[in-house]
């Protein structure tokens, strides 16, 4: 059976007017302000979400003055926790996180740690990837899977 065609992938207007947007080369895609995540699809924006972080956007969901960036950030999680099919996406492997960026104040376990135990609290995948390009592909790969899981014609 034959899947139906996949969707514009929705593109947060706040990714765009910063820069920061991945361009999903021969897709369709279309700008909106998106509530919560930064990729979707189109009819589907409050089923399946992509959050995309670069490897200082998540080091900075980690600490802040007073810890704000990480209040902020669990804001967010519980947000993205209603998604049937939420997902972040972060421009950096793994091993890559677990080396702590100059001007942090938080150590590198800790980046780590947060990463594992946010994963399971707010049971949101979360995917190292060890680039740009690459953390492109996984957010088109996971619209794409919650596509074909969830509209493959039913026999």
């Amino acid at each position: 059976m034959k899947v139906p065609p996949l969707p514009a992938i929705v593109i947060d207007s706040n990714e765009v007017a910063h820069g920061h947007n991945w361009t999903f080369t021969g897709f369709d895609t279309q700008v909106a302000n998106l509530y919560t995540g930064d990729y979707s699809l189109q009819g589907h924006e409050t089923q399946v979400t992509v959050e995309r972080k670069t490897k200082a956007d998540w080091y900075g969901c980690l600490a802040g003055p007073r810890g704000k960036g990480c209040r902020r950030f669990r804001d967010c999680l519980g947000r993205l926790a209603l998604f049937e099919s939420p997902c972040i996406v972060i421009e950096a492997g793994l091993d890559d996180l677990a080396i702590q960026p100059a001007r942090s104040s938080r150590v590198a376990a800790h980046s780590i740690g947060a990463y594992i135990s946010w994963s399971q609290e707010f049971r949101i995948q979360i995917i190292p990837a060890p680039s740009r390009e690459w953390a492109e592909r996984c957010a088109l790969r996971w619209l794409q899977a919650y596509w074909r899981h969830h509209h493959l014609p039913k026999p």
